[in-house]
């Protein structure tokens, strides 16, 4: 039988990818994960420089965390809305504090999916490849 590590290992191209969030041990994580799986990964631990980087490169997949502040502000969504301007394939926001507003503010912002914490980069790894498959 055939697991889903091996079915990836068939399906996955090498994706662009800008991980921002401001926990340096979230990015760390996200980007030794990604990283091993041969893709191209760039971090980045707030909104001015998630957004210089989107001016610089084309990205694949963005992921990134709503609030990037001690403040709390909602700057994820500012991210999420260059990356879906700038043409990235996927762009997929996480929060702890997931709300019907977040889902909404989120839909007008371009972003794909709105994803609650904790998730597993497995999963997230899982829903950006088959949601870039044309599925569901």
């Amino acid at each position: 039988m055939i697991n889903q590590d091996e079915v990836l290992a068939v399906r996955r191209a090498v994706r662009r990818i800008l991980l921002v969030d401001d926990e340096e041990s979230v990015l760390f994580a996200m980007h030794q994960y990604f990283s091993l799986r041969g893709h191209e990964v760039h971090r980045a631990a707030d909104r001015e420089s998630a957004e210089r980087l989107l001016d610089e490169l084309p990205f694949d997949w963005v992921v990134t965390d709503l609030h990037l502040t001690p403040a709390r502000e909602q700057d994820g969504l500012s991210v999420g809305r260059k990356a879906s301007d700038t043409c990235a394939e996927r762009v997929v926001l996480l929060t702890s504090h997931r709300t019907s507003d977040v889902d909404r503010e989120a839909k007008l912002a371009g972003i794909d999916r709105v994803l609650a914490k904790p998730v597993t980069l497995p999963d997230l790894e899982l829903l950006l490849e088959t949601t870039c498959e044309g599925q569901p």
